[in-house]
């Protein structure tokens, strides 16, 4: 959206600020990875193979 306004400011010498509009997309880009990550761990977390019944749960 930015990158749209930037054009437009230059097309038709507008005077719309899109530095706030930048932050924003960066911050919302610095969270979406974030939470990619927990969702991998997350993931990664559900595929751990269960432990086996028997003499093994007695010493977990």
């Amino acid at each position: 959206a930015a990158a749209i306004l930037e054009v437009l400011n230059k097309i038709y010498n507008l005077n719309i600020e899109t530095s706030k509009l930048i932050e924003e997309g960066k911050e919302i880009k610095a969270k979406m990875l974030e939470l990619a990550e927990k969702a991998q761990q997350y993931q990664k977390q559900q595929q751990l193979p269960e432990p086996k019944e028997g003499y093994t749960q007695y010493f977990q």
